[in-house]
C-alpha cells in the first residue's frame, strides 16, 4: 500500500497568489484554496457554484 505525504505550505509561498485569487473568488474562504491552486498550477474541482463561475471567468482549469 502507498503512503500519501502531507506538508503545509508556508502562507509566504502563497503571498504572491493572494491578489489574483481575491479577483477570482467571491468568497474570503476559498482565497486560500484558490491561491494554492494557482501557486503550483494545479485544476481545483469545487461543487460551489459562486466559485465555479469565478474560476470559468478566470478561464482558471
Amino acid at each position: 500500500m502507498n503512503s500519501l505525504r502531507c506538508s503545509t505550505v508556508p502562507k509566504e509561498e502563497l503571498r504572491p497568489y493572494l491578489p489574483g485569487a481575491r479577483e477570482i473568488t467571491p468568497d474570503p474562504k476559498d482565497v486560500p484554496y484558490v491561491a494554492f491552486a494557482l501557486a503550483f498550477n494545479v485544476p481545483l474541482a469545487t461543487g460551489d457554484k459562486a466559485l465555479r463561475k469565478g474560476l470559468k471567468g478566470a478561464r482558471f482549469k
